[in-house]
C-alpha cells in the first residue's frame, strides 16, 4: 500500500483537466506548494498516466474523449492508493451520484476554491465528504 501523505508531506499531484488555462493555474498553484505534479488534458493521456503511480489525484469529469468517471473506476478497480478530488461544474445530479458511488475523496464544485484545495492536498486523510 503506498505512503499516505502526512501534513507538510509532498503529494504527486496528478492534474485531469482538459481547459488549458485552468489546467496551468492549478499546475502553478499545487507546485508552489512543493508537490509534483503532472498534467493531463485527456481521458486517454489520464489513464496512461496513472502508470506514475499519482498520490493525489484533481479530476474534473468532463473531458473531451470521455468521463473522468472512467478514471475514477480504474483508480478504485486497480487498487491504486490515490487521493481523488473531483472538481466539477456538473449539477446532474444522476452524475453526481455516479461519482459518489466510487467513493472520491472529496467533491468540490466550480468555481473552485483554491484553499480548500492546498488545505485538502496538505490533509493526510481520505476525507469522503463534499466540499462546496
Amino acid at each position: 500500500m503506498a505512503e499516505k501523505t502526512a501534513p507538510n508531506q509532498k503529494c504527486r499531484t496528478l492534474i485531469v483537466e482538459d481547459d488549458v488555462g485552468a489546467a496551468r493555474a492549478l499546475e502553478k498553484l499545487i507546485s508552489r506548494q512543493g508537490h509534483e505534479v503532472m498534467t493531463a488534458g485527456t481521458l486517454g493521456d489520464a489513464l496512461g498516466a496513472l502508470s506514475w503511480k499519482p498520490q493525489c489525484i484533481i479530476l474534473d469529469l468532463i473531458l473531451p474523449d470521455g468521463n473522468g468517471v472512467t478514471i475514477l473506476r480504474r483508480v478504485r478497480k486497480s487498487g491504486l492508493d490515490a487521493r481523488v478530488a473531483i472538481v466539477t461544474g456538473v449539477e446532474d445530479p444522476f452524475a453526481i451520484d455516479q461519482v459518489t458511488d466510487l467513493q472520491p475523496d472529496v467533491v468540490f464544485e466550480k468555481p473552485l476554491d483554491a484553499q480548500r484545495l492546498v488545505d485538502w492536498l496538505k490533509s493526510k486523510r481520505r476525507s469522503r465528504r463534499k466540499v462546496t
